[in-house]
């Protein structure tokens, strides 16, 4: 989880651990009733979600007759962030719960309670709320063991106690909370006063609706209502920079189809071309960064002074360095939106096939067979269908249906791990960029509906809103079945001369209003649904 200030902020484990970002540290919450603690490994497991798809963790763990809840967010209070962790007691009996701060690489900690808060180091680490009933010290011991043999119910003044570990252990403080009621705590960033008030949770989770609702919105059949905000809320949280060029042009061409406002990228944005301009990143790396920048200006997302004469310079730039490494399309794309002066210039430019073109090629749509360029390297570590959504064609159905290997990869928490990372913006970015790929083509002034349709679709609903199109326009449609036959509603904000049509659906439908709705024959591939 993370802010659009900050970027990530901390992680939340498959045990519900929290792992600030490099902080060496990690807080674990353990339970007890007095009859036993549970807690990491110990008790049932974890039960843990995404919040609407939101960067908002939601776990559950089950003691004695009821659960306890703890939920976990980030805010933009200090330099780093600042994690907020709501812990509810949904059952029928008091509970204690024991506030657990270790190393991360288990050699050990420096820790202590003082007052309402427990230090790490010699900074401020957790705001407790309160102070604690008790302390407990597992110096190099297991926690669970040492918490098993504390009574849970009987608490002592609280007092200054630290732990200096140098063989693992770590050190808790316990907290009483009573049934149908809730306990914050925040981690801080400790070398400076917090400057605002932590707010409830609730607010940071409208916060993050409010921020993806400004945007688009895809709506597939048999597709999780919080699909879509995981994907962009999960990509609108990180930062990349220069030193992982391709994850920061996947993600910045990301959030332009996504019609995420100008908050969301402006710095990320003003940093990339910064790192061109600047010289701080070797043209031959330069692909990437130009075919972003060229998306977004083909939908003239961001507009603000001095903007598109930069982007312009960098396109014709890299047109001039690594026109070679783009496939013709791609660099044809290029060549129409940085103007004249990268025309003669790329003219004369001997192929040189590379990574960066390869992945330049990819976020503008196009391949060597004119098709919907093929999936990102790391894509392959999850599954064959995703390869085939993103190497769909504009008029072609896919043999599978690739909604399914979406939700599957995306785990209980909505991260897409990988082998590479616990949870990868390329691989959300990308798969932005290929789903919009599946419900909306652009071949010049055309419109093309539905390119990526597949029989599971069939008889089931499609809803598209808001998404941007070339010259900072945006289209919604809606398809609706009576049958065999698919009825096409769709309205588009703006007035530029348009063509649209669905080849994948009804290949003699084709209309230049910007608003209306039709009964389309029932495609020749497809049996009428059941």
């Amino acid at each position: 989880m993370g802010t659009l200030g900050q970027g990530r902020v901390a992680i939340v484990d498959t045990a519900g651990r929290v792992i600030p970002k490099d902080r060496g540290w990690m807080l674990a919450l353990w339970f007890g009733d007095g009859q036993q603690w549970v807690g990491p490994g110990h008790g049932a497991a974890v039960r843990s979600r995404r919040v609407d798809g939101l960067p908002v963790i939601e776990c559950r763990s089950r003691l004695g007759d009821g659960d306890v809840v703890w939920t976990v967010a980030a805010d933009e209070d200090g330099p780093v962030g600042r994690v907020l962790i709501e812990i509810e007691n949904e059952g029928d009996a008091p509970i204690t719960c024991a506030v657990a701060v270790s190393a991360q690489d288990g050699k050990g900690v420096s820790a202590r309670v003082s007052g309402e808060r427990i230090v790490v180091g010699r900074t401020p680490a957790v705001e407790l709320g309160r102070l604690p009933g008790d302390v407990v010290i597992a110096d190099g011991d297991d926690l669970h063991a040492v918490l098993e043999a504390t009574s849970a119910s009987t608490h002592r003044p609280s007092i200054e106690r630290a732990v200096d570990s140098k063989d693992g252990g770590g050190l808790a403080a316990l907290i009483p909370i009573v049934p149908g009621s809730a306990r914050t705590i925040r981690i801080v960033h400790g070398r400076e006063p917090e400057r605002t008030v932590a707010p409830p949770i609730e607010r940071v989770v409208d916060g993050w609706g409010a921020l993806v609702g400004r945007g688009a919105h895809v709506a597939l059949p048999g597709w999780p209502t919080h699909l879509w905000p995981a994907l962009v809320s999960g990509v609108a949280l990180e930062q990349p920079t220069v030193d992982d060029v391709d994850e920061a042009a996947a993600v910045l061409a990301a959030l332009a189809v996504a019609g995420a406002d100008e908050t969301s990228v402006r710095s990320m944005l003003d940093e990339m071309l910064d790192d061109v301009l600047g010289g701080r990143l070797r043209p031959d790396r330069w692909a990437p960064v130009g075919a972003a920048l060229a998306l977004a200006a083909r939908l003239d997302r961001w507009p603000s002074p001095g903007l598109h004469d930069i982007a312009a310079t960098v396109l014709a730039a890299t047109i001039e360095r690594m026109g070679g490494a783009l496939v013709p399309d791609a660099r044809a794309a290029l060549i129409a939106l940085a103007g004249p002066r990268a025309g003669a210039d790329a003219a004369a430019i001997e192929p040189r096939p590379s990574e960066a073109g390869r992945l330049a090629s990819t976020i503008l749509g196009q391949a060597e067979d004119g098709r919907a360029a093929p999936i990102h390297e790391r894509l392959r570590l999850l599954r064959d269908p995703l390869a085939a959504l993103l190497g769909a064609g504009p008029a072609s159905r896919l043999d599978t249906d690739p909604i399914v290997a979406i939700r599957a990869a995306a785990g209980a928490t909505w991260s897409w791990a990988t082998e590479e990372a616990g949870d990868d913006p390329m691989v959300r970015a990308v798969l932005i960029l290929g789903i919009r790929r599946l419900v909306l083509r652009e071949v010049d002034d055309t419109v093309w509906l539905a390119p990526g349709i597949h029989n599971a679709w069939l008889g089931r609903s499609v809803d598209v809103t808001d998404l941007p199109i070339s010259g900072g326009e945006r289209i919604s449609y809606s398809i609706r079945w009576h049958g065999a036959r698919p009825a096409v509603l769709w309205e588009i904000d703006g007035d530029r001369p348009r063509r649209l049509c669905a080849p994948g659906i009804d290949p003699s439908f084709e209309s230049t209003d910007h608003s209306g709705e039709i009964l389309l024959a029932a495609p020749e591939w497809a049996e009428a649904p059941s």
